[in-house]
């Protein structure tokens, strides 16, 4: 059984290859964490987020969630914030992207 820390790991890894050809100009930054079965990911965009932004995020759920077995979900959030406001995210998520600021 893995533990904590490589769940955590292995969640990065993941999503980090499901993100490749997926980072838009206005994507700021992508976290994640998993806790029980749930991955979670948080998308911090700049500016107003498309419709073709959440055909994107549609994809990169479904490539992250097919690495997992049956009884996981994800779960996203997506923030717009603009160029000089502070990015954040919540204590538990690692980033996994971050755009050079």
């Amino acid at each position: 059984m893995e533990n904590e820390f490589d769940t955590n790991w292995k969640a990065r890894l993941i999503l980090q290859r499901c993100l490749l050809e997926m980072i838009t100009p206005n994507i700021r930054g992508i976290a994640c964490c998993i806790k029980n079965r749930v991955l979670h990911i948080f998308c911090v965009f700049e500016g107003v987020i498309s419709e073709r932004d959440i055909e994107n995020y549609d994809e990169v759920e479904t490539l992250a969630i097919s690495h997992y077995p049956d009884g996981y979900f994800i779960r996203t959030e997506a923030i717009s914030m603009h160029v000089g406001e502070k990015r954040y995210c919540k204590p538990e998520f690692e980033w996994v992207y971050l755009r050079q600021e």
